[in-house]
């Protein structure tokens, strides 16, 4: 019984050593790209742990952190090397990433207010300008139901109004970027006139013949009109 006891004393002795003895690693996980600015969360896969865990953040930026599972801001593009050191059972382990944010694209048309009569045609131009990547996708809004992925293109406008335009670009790392304009486009109908003429035939000349005119802008965004007669 002797021989076995301490047969079995050394097997638990050389389990414990190599329990005790293995290696921790760690290794960050997360999206390690984005466009700027951005929100990132990161985690951690660790093995060989003994005990507790504690751990040693920096995102690159100047930020640090010792939470399990922190989130970085990264305000403005560039390349950050992010990266943890953790300690468990007398251990410790390190990894780095290395973390790219993207400048995006600024969405751009021309604004300036506009007035007229419907049906009216607006040209819609991007004036956009490309980040990191060139642009892929466009999408405008025209706010009457309409809207189109033409960079540049032509609407109709078949109703009077005061119309809101927005663009919404699109580049090839997914950065998106949108621009609305509230009062582009100021839309009225054409106004409706009617004339009426007293004595408007008479036996001898010289006559005199009084108009009169009835100007509506109904339907329309009203305001002042001018007239001008041709007899």
């Amino acid at each position: 019984m002797g021989i076995i006891k301490r047969i079995i004393i050394t097997v638990f002795a050389v389990s414990a050593y190599f329990v005790s003895s293995a290696q921790l690693s760690v290794e960050i996980t997360g999206d390690f790209d984005g466009c700027a600015p951005q929100n990132l969360s990161f985690g951690c896969n660790i093995s060989g742990a003994g005990g507790n865990v504690t751990y040693s953040w920096s995102s690159g930026t100047g930020d640090v952190s010792v939470l399990a599972t922190p989130t970085f801001s990264y305000i403005n593009p560039g390349h950050y090397t992010l990266s943890v050191t953790v300690t468990s059972g007398g251990q410790t382990a390190t990894d780095s990433k290395e973390v790219v944010i993207f400048r995006g694209p600024t969405a751009n048309f021309d604004d300036t207010p506009r007035t007229g009569c419907v049906p009216y045609d607006f040209v819609s131009q991007s004036l956009s300008t490309p980040g990191d990547a060139p642009i892929t996708a466009y999408h405008w809004f025209y706010n009457d139901g309409y809207s189109s992925t033409e960079e540049s293109s032509t609407h109709t406008y078949q109703s009077s109004g005061v119309y809101p335009i927005s663009l919404e670009i699109t580049d090839a790392n997914g950065c998106v970027s949108n621009k609305t304009s509230q009062q582009v486009l100021t839309l009225s109908k054409n106004p409706t006139v009617s004339i009426t003429a007293h004595d408007a035939q008479w036996c001898t000349a010289p006559h005199e013949v009084r108009f009169n005119s009835e100007i509506s802008t109904s339907g329309g965004l009203g305001g002042t009109y001018t007239t001008s007669w041709n007899f």
